[in-house]
């Protein structure tokens, strides 16, 4: 998707990062809890990059977040990159870019 592999996995971390009973209790990315999909506090986000942007989306899509860490990683890069190209939006809600915004460049995040 060309967003930086250090920036995937810091969203990851910060998302789903906690004591893992399922690894030991070590602090740990996490896609699942005590062996179930992994619910956020909010009893919205989903996984390890805890998606909650779903409302509508049919009952195979939402068990393939709880279930496939790869899908779940990927649809979180998709909600990344829809907010990454606000930096060229002409709303309101425009978010500033960094250097010529290329989304490959860690330091353009």
């Amino acid at each position: 998707k060309g967003i930086p592999r250090a920036i995937l996995k810091a969203v990851a971390w910060q998302e789903s990062k906690a004591a893992d009973p399922d690894n030991g209790g070590v602090t740990n990315w996490r896609q699942f809890y005590n062996g179930q999909p992994l619910i956020g506090g909010d009893q919205v986000g989903i996984g390890i990059m805890q998606v909650s942007d779903y409302s509508g989306e049919s009952a195979e899509y939402i068990n393939r977040l709880k279930y496939d860490t790869e899908f779940n990683i990927r649809e979180g890069a998709n909600i990344l990159l829809t907010k990454w190209a606000r930096s060229f939006s002409t709303s309101t809600d425009k978010i500033p870019k960094v250097g010529n915004a290329a989304t490959n460049e860690l330091e353009h995040w």
